[in-house]
């Protein structure tokens, strides 16, 4: 349940509408992601509402994997994730989990991401409405279940929409 509140400021504190996805089974092994290095750096909102809620830094953490910071710009809070990219069917998405202070595994969160050239990061939270009251057992359960729903626009709630911060 704290994971779904952090969750809140990993879409850079821009409203939540729906329910995340959320499992104790990652999409893949860590020691086999890869690193794109285009999604390194600072990124605010871009969105036309064009709010300054919060900054997104991503900072590669190891060969495989990011560290991910959120800050509100209004409160000064700091969350911290880490992540790392799987690709189904071509499509990245990225595994995130909070870093906190439990002993407790934290839970997986997926994100859709897309990338125009090096400036707009689009960010697509995968939501649990697909489900329908089905459990997800393991990770191949998990992975079908985005496989079957990757092209769904239903699995995904709105776009988070950020640009590069240059300064």
């Amino acid at each position: 349940m704290m994971f779904r509140y952090a969750l809140a400021v990993l879409s850079l504190l821009f409203l939540l509408t729906g329910c995340p996805l959320e499992s104790k089974y990652s999409l893949g092994d860590s020691h086999n992601a890869q690193i794109d290095p285009r999604l390194i750096g600072k990124w605010v909102d871009a969105s036309p509402e064009k709010s300054d809620k919060g900054t997104l830094s991503i900072y590669r953490f190891n060969e495989n994997e990011y560290y991910i910071e959120t800050m509100d710009h209004d409160t000064r809070k700091i969350d911290r994730f880490r992540g790392y990219l799987t690709p189904i069917d071509n499509v990245p998405i990225l595994n995130v989990q909070e870093i906190t202070d439990k002993t407790s595994q934290m839970e997986f969160l997926y994100v859709k991401v897309t990338l125009s050239g090096d400036d707009i990061l689009k960010l697509y939270i995968m939501e649990d409405s697909l489900l329908s009251g089905r459990s997800l057992t393991s990770r191949l359960d998990l992975l079908s279940y985005i496989r079957e729903n990757i092209n769904n626009s239903k699995l995904y709630d709105n776009a988070i929409i950020l640009k590069r911060n240059v300064e």
